[in-house]
Protein backbone atom coordinates (compact mmCIF):
# COMPACT_ATOMS: atom_id res chain seq x y z
CA UNK A 1 0.00 0.00 0.00
CA UNK A 2 1.51 3.22 -0.98
CA UNK A 3 1.38 6.27 1.82
CA UNK A 4 0.00 10.05 1.15
CA UNK A 5 2.31 11.99 2.91
CA UNK A 6 1.19 15.38 3.36
CA UNK A 7 4.07 18.36 2.02
CA UNK A 8 4.52 19.88 5.88
CA UNK A 9 5.67 16.24 7.00
CA UNK A 10 8.00 16.10 3.96
CA UNK A 11 9.55 19.36 4.62
CA UNK A 12 9.68 18.76 8.51
CA UNK A 13 11.76 15.83 7.85
CA UNK A 14 14.09 17.55 5.50
CA UNK A 15 14.53 20.23 7.68
CA UNK A 16 15.48 17.68 11.11
CA UNK A 17 18.01 16.13 8.38
CA UNK A 18 19.61 19.47 7.43
CA UNK A 19 19.02 20.98 10.66
CA UNK A 20 20.67 18.49 13.26
CA UNK A 21 22.22 16.07 10.79
CA UNK A 22 20.77 13.11 12.09
CA UNK A 23 21.02 9.90 9.16
CA UNK A 24 18.83 9.58 6.17
CA UNK A 25 18.47 6.01 7.23
CA UNK A 26 17.99 7.06 11.14
CA UNK A 27 14.79 8.89 9.91
CA UNK A 28 12.69 6.61 7.74
CA UNK A 29 13.08 4.26 10.87
CA UNK A 30 11.88 6.98 13.30
CA UNK A 31 8.88 7.68 10.91
CA UNK A 32 8.75 4.34 9.95
CA UNK A 33 9.00 5.11 6.11
CA UNK A 34 8.99 2.65 3.60
CA UNK A 35 12.57 3.89 2.59
CA UNK A 36 15.30 6.06 2.45
CA UNK A 37 15.11 7.01 -0.97
CA UNK A 38 11.62 8.25 -0.54
CA UNK A 39 13.89 11.38 1.98
CA UNK A 40 15.83 11.68 -0.89
CA UNK A 41 13.67 12.40 -3.33
CA UNK A 42 11.93 15.03 -1.17
CA UNK A 43 15.69 16.63 -0.56
CA UNK A 44 16.02 17.28 -3.89
CA UNK A 45 12.17 18.13 -5.10
CA UNK A 46 11.92 20.86 -2.09
CA UNK A 47 15.19 21.82 -2.87
CA UNK A 48 16.86 21.84 0.34
CA UNK A 49 19.68 19.95 -1.48
CA UNK A 50 21.52 20.23 -4.94
CA UNK A 51 22.13 16.86 -6.79
CA UNK A 52 21.08 14.32 -9.82
CA UNK A 53 21.02 11.00 -8.04
CA UNK A 54 19.42 9.10 -5.27
CA UNK A 55 22.49 7.14 -4.84
CA UNK A 56 24.71 9.96 -4.17
CA UNK A 57 25.38 11.25 -0.48
CA UNK A 58 27.36 14.27 -1.49
CA UNK A 59 24.09 16.88 -1.77
CA UNK A 60 24.58 20.02 -0.77
CA UNK A 61 22.32 21.99 1.42
CA UNK A 62 20.74 25.15 -0.27
CA UNK A 63 20.28 28.21 2.00
CA UNK A 64 17.00 30.05 2.41
CA UNK A 65 14.75 28.63 0.56
CA UNK A 66 13.92 26.71 -2.13
CA UNK A 67 12.92 27.24 -6.14
CA UNK A 68 9.15 26.26 -5.67
CA UNK A 69 9.24 29.13 -3.19
CA UNK A 70 8.88 26.89 -0.02
CA UNK A 71 11.37 29.10 3.07
CA UNK A 72 12.68 27.27 5.03
CA UNK A 73 11.93 29.33 8.40
CA UNK A 74 9.14 28.55 9.97
CA UNK A 75 7.68 32.22 9.90
CA UNK A 76 7.88 32.79 6.05
CA UNK A 77 6.46 29.25 5.10
CA UNK A 78 3.45 30.22 7.36
CA UNK A 79 2.93 33.59 5.62
CA UNK A 80 3.46 31.54 2.23
CA UNK A 81 0.39 29.16 3.53
CA UNK A 82 -1.52 31.94 3.96
CA UNK A 83 -1.11 33.96 1.22
CA UNK A 84 -2.14 30.74 -0.80
CA UNK A 85 -5.33 30.28 1.34
CA UNK A 86 -5.96 33.72 0.26
CA UNK A 87 -5.68 32.78 -3.10
CA UNK A 88 -7.92 29.86 -2.75
CA UNK A 89 -10.65 32.27 -0.92
CA UNK A 90 -10.58 34.44 -3.14
CA UNK A 91 -11.14 32.32 -6.00
CA UNK A 92 -14.11 30.91 -3.98
CA UNK A 93 -15.76 34.88 -3.78
CA UNK A 94 -15.00 34.99 -7.28
CA UNK A 95 -16.83 31.75 -7.62
CA UNK A 96 -19.82 32.85 -5.63
CA UNK A 97 -20.27 36.27 -6.79
CA UNK A 98 -21.09 34.62 -10.43
CA UNK A 99 -23.46 32.33 -8.99
CA UNK A 100 -25.07 34.81 -7.46
CA UNK A 101 -24.88 37.09 -10.85
CA UNK A 102 -26.36 33.42 -12.24
CA UNK A 103 -29.47 33.16 -9.70
CA UNK A 104 -30.54 36.29 -10.28
CA UNK A 105 -30.59 36.29 -14.19
CA UNK A 106 -32.30 33.44 -13.81
CA UNK A 107 -35.01 34.80 -11.55
CA UNK A 108 -35.36 37.94 -14.13
CA UNK A 109 -35.76 35.93 -16.76
CA UNK A 110 -38.64 33.43 -15.01
CA UNK A 111 -40.30 36.22 -13.76
CA UNK A 112 -40.84 37.84 -17.36
CA UNK A 113 -41.12 34.31 -18.89
CA UNK A 114 -43.99 32.84 -16.32
CA UNK A 115 -45.02 36.59 -15.60
CA UNK A 116 -45.27 35.70 -11.74
CA UNK A 117 -43.21 37.65 -8.97
CA UNK A 118 -41.14 35.63 -7.14
CA UNK A 119 -38.53 38.17 -5.51
CA UNK A 120 -40.11 39.01 -2.33
CA UNK A 121 -41.06 42.65 -2.01
CA UNK A 122 -39.22 43.78 1.14
CA UNK A 123 -41.77 46.78 1.76
CA UNK A 124 -45.01 44.23 2.28
CA UNK A 125 -47.04 44.49 5.93
CA UNK A 126 -47.53 41.29 7.56
CA UNK A 127 -50.76 39.56 7.30
CA UNK A 128 -52.94 40.02 10.20
CA UNK A 129 -54.72 37.24 11.86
Amino acid sequence: MRHQYTQEFKIKICREHIETGVSIRSLARKYNLSGHSLIYDWLRRYKFVEGESTRSCNFTPVQNKDSMGIPKDKESFDKLRLEKRIEELEKQLKEAEMKAIAYSTMVDIAEKEFQIPIRKKYNTKPLKK
